[in-house]
């Protein structure tokens, strides 16, 4: 047998080469293909490629497959010029009002890691946290603020607890007021942690988020009037059930809370108003620090050394007073209720509101005022209730529970 393939076949006039069917020849499969005369065969009509055999009767257009040789200059991406392509510009973001702020991965302006606030990012949050009170609903809001008042009296009990020391009221009184402003920041920082509500805390968060224009005038009232009764409540249930009728108040314990329920039910009322306004000056310092604070440790550290200062001064708390002078009044001590009622209810009530009404305003003028207002709040931060059309942030949305009303 010749090992050189056959003649090739004459193409019929007018038409496609007809090419000879598969065979199992290997001469004619694996022999390398020939070099043939060129215009052998009709225009667009070639014979084997080197390597390429077709199956079967095919045809093989040279113009189906070009040859990137034969391409006109610019035809593929290699050759194209790089600025016929447009080139997308960074985009510069502007991260001025993070909507996270309690983020620890927050960055400030200078985009620069920081762990935590800065004051006009903290400010900024009280804002946003004044908003959310808002829109909580009214039953929600109550019981927080009884579990905000239970809080508070653990803080007070633990200072009647510690102050009850005969010797250390004689020989060291002094250490002792120290002790007892280490032990009553505990129902802060519960409160804080838990984000239970606190009359006089709300007193400046609610107030910057009215100047702020944020929420309506008449929510100053709303929270205030609901956060204050839920306080109240939460205080005489903690000192009637789980302090008088448990049985927790011994001999050195009832001394030090009949002593200190006469001692300040017999203060004139301007010195009751007075120390209200300097006691919650350092309240609404140690929250908005806890604000500013980005981890638990932090949040816990800064109200502690910011709320022991007023204890141990021993100003005049309108929600301590709550638990410590009616309980005192349940031992058989203490002023009468309409002497309470004047003095440390109405005279330490408005002192603080005094008090966080200097700070707020101080807050908004340094570091709001002027400024463009804060984005909207985040979805994290908005309560279930959302009344678009009575408030001064239209953009919350319809109530999810059904209507705008703070009631449903």
């Amino acid at each position: 047998m010749s090992s050189r393939l056959p003649p090739p076949i004459a193409p019929p006039a007018g038409g496609d080469v007809a090419y000879p069917q598969h065979t199992t020849d290997q001469s004619y499969v694996q022999q390398p293909n020939h070099s043939y005369p060129p215009n052998t065969y009709p225009q667009g009509q070639q014979g084997f490629q080197q390597s390429s055999f077709p199956v079967g009767q095919q045809t093989l257009q040279q113009s189906a497959y070009p040859s990137p040789q034969k391409l006109p200059q610019g035809q593929y991406m290699q050759d194209t010029p790089v600025n016929n392509y447009p080139i997308a510009a960074p985009q510069k973001v502007n991260i001025q009002h993070i909507s996270n702020y309690h983020s620890k991965d927050s960055h400030r302006e200078d985009n620069t890691y920081h762990p935590s606030l800065s004051p006009k990012q903290t400010t900024e949050a009280i804002v946003e946290s004044a908003v959310a009170r808002h829109h909580t609903r009214v039953d929600v809001l109550f019981l927080k603020a009884v579990w905000g008042g239970i809080f508070l009296s653990y803080g007070g009990f633990l200072e009647a607890v510690v102050g009850g020391s005969p010797s250390a009221n004689t020989s060291n009184p002094g250490l002792l007021r120290l002790v007892e402003g280490l032990v009553f920041p505990l129902g802060l920082v519960l409160i804080v942690l838990t984000g239970m509500e606190l009359v006089t805390s709300n007193m400046m968060i609610i107030e910057l988020g009215v100047l702020k224009r944020r929420i309506p005038i008449w929510g100053i009232a709303y929270n205030w009037v609901v956060v204050f009764f839920g306080n109240l409540a939460g205080s005489l249930f903690f000192a009637a059930i789980l302090v008088r009728y448990a049985g927790m108040v011994t001999d050195p314990i009832r001394t030090f809370v009949v002593n200190a329920a006469n001692t300040r039910g017999s203060l004139p009322w301007h010195e009751v108003f007075l120390r209200g306004i300097g006691c919650n000056i350092m309240v609404c310092l140690s929250v908005w620090a806890a604000t500013q604070a980005a981890d638990v440790i932090s949040k816990i550290v800064a109200i502690y050394l910011v709320l022991s200062a007023f204890v141990v001064i021993q100003y005049e708390h309108v929600v301590a007073d709550m638990f410590l002078i009616p309980m005192g009044m349940m031992l058989g001590g203490g002023p009468s209720v309409g002497k309470y009622i004047w003095l440390d209810v109405i005279g330490a009530l408005v002192g603080n509101i005094v008090g966080a009404t200097l700070l707020s305003l101080s807050l908004y003028w340094i570091y709001l005022h002027g400024n463009p207002t804060p984005g909207k709040v985040t979805d994290k931060e908005k309560g279930p209730d959302s009344d678009s059309q009575h408030t001064v942030a239209p953009h919350q949305g319809a109530n999810s529970w059904g209507n705008n009303s703070h009631f449903n």
